[in-house]
């Protein structure tokens, strides 16, 4: 019979793991899950405009509000490139996404700058968002 506790451990093999196929870039993502990340990042970025529209009350927090919305400018034409490299399909749907949040954008933005001591300064920054809205 054998006795494990006694037996002669076997000898190490000192042969190396096999190679694996590096990993230096992660594989690219598929045109679906572009579309789902460009339709995050997008709503994302509608949410936070607008939020910023209904923030702004006087001149001083709308002050306030024109880093932030110039930050969500340059995100959203940030979206422009990989929205562009969408198949015709997608690109279609996703024309049809910034569509649809126009009139809600266009409604906070009318409310906003009807307010006495807030146009004047949220304006050229609204301004610019809507251009970049309006390039998709």
């Amino acid at each position: 019979l054998h006795n494990p506790t006694t037996a002669t451990p076997s000898p190490r093999t000192t042969t190396p793991p096999p190679a694996v196929a590096p990993q230096d870039r992660a594989a690219a993502p598929t045109a679906t899950e572009t579309y789902d990340s460009l339709s995050r990042n997008f709503n994302g970025i509608v949410s936070e405009f607008t939020n910023e529209m209904t923030t702004g009350t006087d001149a001083a927090s709308a002050q306030e509000a024109v880093p932030h919305i110039r930050s969500l400018a340059n995100r959203l034409e940030g979206l422009h490139t990989a929205a562009d490299k969408l198949p015709a399909d997608l690109h279609t749907n996703f024309s049809s996404l910034v569509t649809s949040s126009k009139s809600k954008i266009q409604s906070a933005v009318d409310k906003a700058l009807a307010i006495p001591g807030v146009s004047d300064t949220l304006k050229p920054a609204v301004d610019d968002f809507m251009g970049k809205l309006t390039d998709f």
